[in-house]
Formats: structure tokens, C-alpha cells, sequence
């Protein structure tokens, strides 16, 4: 199976070369490399021949950058890589290994910061808030992080359009989530490691964070209790009084983060062990009829 690695770049070139030259150095085999951009970047280095750079001006977000990226390229399996991401030796070996199983859909990394794992994913809290797990709460995984990757193209492809609509706050929690209503795997492996910035693993709580969590739980009600919640928001929001802005900004961010949306309906995922593919029936964006995609 083919890799893709797909790097999002909005507006800081250093972050990009950092996340780029690291993943060139390690280059895993029969890999193509994308670097979707708003139009800064200008290619100092002139890696054009080891490079796809697809400039994207219109782009606002990651994840608009992932849609773009995704139609530039051809591999079955894809990795999404942010920028500022260190790759290290052998990050990429094995995961392949991983998709032999027709039920994985997504591979999530271990991410450190120096020396120690600090993350092997993502999990949402009860308010619908982005959790970076620990190595030891592992078995609690959603799904990969915004930070870093692996997803099966063709389980990808169809989730990612909903997803781009919620913004980078949730669209890897999203994407987790629908896939998991399918019933299909997330796999968390300590064997493929990157490096980032401690501050990308501190989960804000602000006006769009809250608003966020919001989308996430109204999209993905049968994964959260209701039992007290607004409890808990109020809570969540008197945390902020030091800061009064902050404060309103939480509540009023849980007071319309679900406005137009709706809780995602999903078939379960046919899974079939075998050469052929599997069926995965996705409801239109907007209506209620099915169309049938295949998925490896």
C-alpha cells in the first residue's frame, strides 16, 4: 500500500521546513510527499523535485488543507502531518503492517516531547473537549490527533468533507468518532514516534474550543452522558473567572457552537476479509438518501 503524507501549511514557513526537511531525511519508501499552502511559501530551498506543493489561496484551516492534499494524491494510506511536527527514524515502518486488517481505519502515533511519549492520541472529555491521552490510557482511544495521522483513504474520503465544515478544533475528533459509528479500529502504536511542542498538546478552553466541543457532542450524542452537563459547562466556565472575557467566551461558545447541527447517521461498515472491498453506506451531506463507496 501506497503512503501519502499531506502537510498543511497556512502561514509560518519555518514550522513548514521544520515538519518537511524531518520527514526527507526519513523518508519511508514508496512515499509521496504534499505540501498544501495558502500561497506563501516560495520554496527557498527547492525541494520541488522531491515535493508536491499545491497552492491553495483560499484555504483558512488545516483541514481544508487535508481536502486539497487528499485530491492531490493517490496513496491508499494517508498520513496528515502538521506543520511544526518532527518525523523520526522508521516513524512510517510498520504502520503499514497495521492496515493489513480490513477493519482498521486510522494509525494514531505516539507524539513526544523530548525524550518522554506524552500523547498516543486523542479521546473527548464529557463536555466534548479534544483529550491527549497518555501512553497509559491507550485502551481509551478515539483516535489519531490534528498533529499527526494514519487514515485508510477510503474510509477517509467520505468523513472528510463533513469534518472540514467543523474546523481544525474538531475534525479529528469528528473523523474519530464517525468512524468508530461504523465500527471500525483506531490503533495506537508506540512504534511510530514524533516530536512536538509541549503548547500543542494544552487543550484551550475559549469561544472556539467550547464551540467546538459542542458540534462534537451534538454530532456524536450516543458517545457522552447528558446527565448534568450544563452543570458542568457552568463549571468549566466559573474556571475562567480570573479572566471574565475568557469566562462569557466558554458559555457563550457552548451556547451556539450546535447551531445547524445534527447527529451523524452512519451504516455499519461491511468488512470483508478478503481481496475485495469492503461496502460503506454514507448518508448524502444535506439529505437523507445513500450512496454506496468502496473502501479497501
Amino acid at each position: 500500500m501506497r503512503l501519502s503524507i499531506i502537510i498543511p501549511a497556512l502561514h509560518d514557513a519555518a514550522l513548514l521546513e521544520e515538519t518537511m526537511l524531518s520527514v526527507l531525511e526519513n523518508r519511508p519508501a514508496s512515499a509521496e510527499v504534499v505540501v498544501v499552502h495558502s500561497g506563501f511559501y516560495t520554496d527557498p530551498y527547492e525541494l520541488a523535485g522531491e515535493v508536491k506543493f499545491v497552492e491553495a489561496r483560499s484555504v483558512v484551516s488545516e483541514v481544508q488543507c487535508w481536502q486539497v492534499g487528499l485530491a492531490a494524491t493517490s496513496g491508499e494510506i494517508v498520513h496528515l502531518l502538521s506543520s511544526g511536527v518532527v518525523a523520526t527514524a522508521g516513524w512510517a515502518e510498520g504502520v503499514r503492517a497495521l492496515f493489513a486488517d480490513p477493519a482498521v481505519a486510522s494509525v494514531s502515533p505516539a507524539l513526544r516531547t523530548g525524550d518522554q511519549i506524552a500523547s498516543i492520541g486523542v479521546a473527548a472529555d464529557s463536555l466534548g473537549y479534544r483529550r491527549f491521552l497518555p501512553l497509559a490510557e491507550g485502551k481509551s482511544l478515539v483516535g489519531p490527533s490534528r498533529l499527526a495521522g494514519f487514515y485508510r483513504r477510503s474510509w477517509l474520503e467520505p468523513l472528510l468533507p463533513a469534518a472540514a465544515q467543523l474546523g481544525d478544533e474538531a475534525a479529528d475528533l469528528d473523523l474519530a468518532f464517525s468512524l468508530k459509528a461504523q465500527g471500525l479500529i483506531s490503533r495506537p502504536t508506540a512504534a511510530s514516534q514524533l516530536i512536538v511542542k509541549e503548547q500543542s498538546l494544552v487543550q484551550q478552553h475559549d469561544y472556539a474550543s467550547a464551540a467546538a466541543a459542542e458540534r462534537i457532542r451534538v454530532r456524536h450524542p450516543q458517545q457522552f452522558e447528558t446527565d448534568g452537563y450544563w452543570n458542568q459547562v457552568i463549571a468549566q466556565s466559573l474556571k475562567s473567572l480570573s479572566n471574565p472575557k475568557a469566562a462569557i467566551g466558554v458559555l457563550l461558545g457552548h451556547l451556539s457552537g450546535a447551531r445547524g447541527q445534527r447527529p451523524v447517521q452512519l451504516e455499519p461498515a461491511d468488512i470483508k476479509a478478503d481481496d475485495s472491498p469492503a461496502t460503506i453506506r454514507m448518508p448524502q451531506h444535506g439529505g437523507t438518501s445513500r450512496s454506496d463507496r468502496a473502501a479497501a
